[in-house]
Formats: C-alpha cells, sequence, structure tokens
C-alpha cells in the first residue's frame, strides 16, 4: 500500500508577480514596455532601419584606393565621398575593415570630407539621426559637423554646424535635427551634403591625418545614435553603381572583353552596354588606354581619347570609337578590349 500526500498551494498570478518584479529598466526599457506594438518598439530601439549614407563603412573604392588633395570638391578614391584640401585614403584595421584615412593638405584652411544623400525632400517633417566614429594618431582633436540642402529659392538651408573634440582612440559623434516642412526642397542633382571636419580649428595641418568609420544617416531622433547598420559588400557597390561605374582592364590580363560590338565601316567601332544597375540619370563618359574591337581578326586599336557617348540613358548607351587603323568588314561582330594594361571606362551619374 502506498502513503497518499496531498499538497496544497494558494493560486498565484502570473501578471501580478511580474508587475512587482524589482528589476529596474530605466526611462528607456519603460517606454518600451509601454509601447503599444512591435513597430513602436523598433522605432524606440532603431531597429529595421534604413541607413541613407551610402558607403558609409568605406567598403567600395572603384576610382581608386589612394585620394589626391586639392583646393576644391574632388571625389577620386572612395565612392560616394567628396574630399577637400585632404587626400582620402583606404586604410584597414586589423580584422581587414576598411575606414576613411584622410591626410591634410598643404591649405591654409581645414580639410573635410562630404558625401550627399539623394532627394532630401524625402525628409521633410522628419527627425535625422547623423553618427560616425573618428580618430586621429598625429594630434588632431578639434573636428566640425555641418549638414546642409540646396533649397529651390537657391539658397543653402543650414541644418547642424557643431563643433567636437576627439582623440586618439575611435569616438562615436551624435547629431539630430528636424527636417522643416516650411522650405520647398530642390528635386534636382542636389542632395542633403553632410560634412565631418578634422582639423577644423587647425588650418594647416599639413601631412597631419584623420580617421572616419561607421558613417550612418537614419530617420528618428537618438540622441546617443544607435548600432550603426552594415550592408554586404554587393548590395553597397549596387547602390555605389546607381551613381558611378568603372569597367577596368586589370593588369593581369591585357585583353578582357568589356561588351559587343561591332564594325561599321573600316573606320568606326559602334557598341552598346547595359549597365549594372540603373543609374541616377544618363551617365558621362570618361575612359583612359588604347582598345580595340576583336572579331575575326584584330581591329587595330585606337585610343580612348577617340571613344564618345551616343543615345545614353540610365540603362544602357551605344558607344562609338574612330581609328584610322581600324579594319574589317562593315557590320563585323566584335568585342570592345582594353589593349593597356589598366585601361577603364567610367560612367558618371553623380550628384551635383
Amino acid at each position: 500500500m502506498t502513503d497518499r500526500v496531498d499538497i496544497s498551494k494558494p493560486a498565484v498570478s502570473i501578471r501580478s508577480e511580474l508587475a512587482d518584479l524589482k528589476k529596474p529598466s530605466g526611462v528607456a526599457g519603460e517606454a518600451v514596455l509601454k509601447a503599444e506594438t512591435l513597430e513602436e518598439q523598433q522605432n524606440l530601439i532603431g531597429v529595421n532601419k534604413t541607413n541613407w549614407v551610402i558607403n558609409g563603412d568605406f567598403q567600395i573604392w572603384q576610382r581608386s584606393t589612394t585620394g589626391s588633395a586639392s583646393n576644391g570638391f574632388s571625389i577620386t578614391s572612395a565612392d560616394r565621398w567628396w574630399s577637400v584640401r585632404g587626400a582620402l585614403n583606404q586604410e584597414t584595421d586589423d580584422h581587414g575593415n576598411p575606414y576613411a584615412h584622410v591626410v591634410c593638405g598643404d591649405y591654409a584652411d581645414s580639410a573635410y570630407i562630404q558625401t550627399k544623400v539623394e532627394n532630401p525632400g524625402r525628409f521633410s517633417g522628419e527627425w535625422l539621426t547623423f553618427q560616425f566614429e573618428i580618430k586621429s594618431d598625429e594630434g588632431l582633436n578639434d573636428g566640425y559637423i555641418y549638414a546642409r540642402n540646396y533649397s529651390t529659392g537657391n539658397a543653402w538651408q543650414n541644418h547642424v554646424l557643431e563643433g567636437f573634440q576627439y582623440g586618439s582612440s575611435w569616438k562615436k559623434f551624435v547629431a539630430t535635427w528636424y527636417m522643416p516642412t516650411s522650405i520647398t526642397y530642390n528635386t534636382g542633382a542636389y542632395g542633403l551634403e553632410l560634412f565631418i571636419y578634422g582639423n577644423y580649428g587647425r588650418f594647416n595641418a599639413n601631412t597631419k591625418s584623420y580617421d572616419v568609420r561607421n558613417v550612418q544617416l537614419v530617420e528618428g531622433h537618438y540622441p546617443e545614435g544607435i548600432e550603426f547598420i552594415r550592408r554586404s559588400y554587393g548590395e553597397e557597390l549596387a547602390l555605389c553603381q546607381r551613381y558611378y561605374i568603372k569597367r577596368l582592364c586589370p593588369a593581369e590580363d591585357n585583353y578582357p572583353g568589356l561588351f559587343s560590338c561591332w564594325l561599321s565601316t573600316s573606320n568606326y567601332i559602334n557598341g552598346i552596354t547595359q549597365f549594372e544597375v540603373p543609374m541616377r540619370a544618363a551617365p558621362t563618359l570618361a575612359a583612359s588606354g588604347n582598345w580595340r574591337g576583336q572579331g575575326h581578326a584584330d581591329s587595330g586599336q585606337s585610343a580612348s581619347s577617340n571613344m564618345t557617348l551616343h543615345n545614353a540613358s540610365p540603362t544602357a548607351c551605344r558607344i562609338n570609337m574612330s581609328g584610322a587603323s581600324f579594319s574589317g568588314t562593315n557590320g563585323q561582330f566584335a568585342v570592345l578590349q582594353g589593349k593597356s594594361t589598366n585601361a577603364y571606362i567610367e560612367f558618371d551619374a553623380e550628384l551635383s
């Protein structure tokens, strides 16, 4: 015979017990707990956000990994980034992650980098949060944040003008502002312009340098910033190619076929190419090196200065190349090939 033991315990309200927990949550935690919907919680903590800065982690360097200092706006290295009075170069951390290394030039003014976000009118009536990390191994410590856009009234609308101090270790800085509804935003080739100065208070910091990484702009008001939103290399490259595409003849292979073409009389080659992604606008063309149309036989070669752009649209274009040494049968199929090491063709549809 087995003894039976009955145990009774009063009912417990789980809801009441949870409400009585003494674990502190803070103001932010209370706000998340009080949110009525998942969307409200996501907005509070900054998830499911879009980073509107393209190439904010400096993954893409189609033009070059080294820039040059000039006393004017130039974009010669990192995609979507302009540099003024400083050379914008690529460096990497111990894990191979790239970042911007800006070497100040010999100019009696500050060096800075700038990026642009297309169609700033989309942010009308919204709060924006801009953040980045910066350091200097060479004693620079006085920075400046500047944000503006061009209105249809032909005037600059300034949003942020804010100084900051930094040092030799990576430090994050955050700026927030409200995009007013009281102005008319320019919908043309101007964007929301974001500037990062690394030597604002030192007017000639020749050869001194500073480093920038993880640049981000999101919708919402986050005075402390949020975690950096990282995209894959392929996604970042596709976003950059909306504004600029470079097709390169690499050093290890002198004769890559860039796209199909055909011979048109003995002195012309015509080729049609479709872009990797739709571009912002019909692009301009620049090229370097010598090129040829390779078909059943070598057509001869011609300099890139003889290459012209025709029928350009955001999705495709026709390229015409003339050369007295071209030979072949009219209408013969060919492939446009680089005849020089590091020859390239580039299509540019960047913002103004």
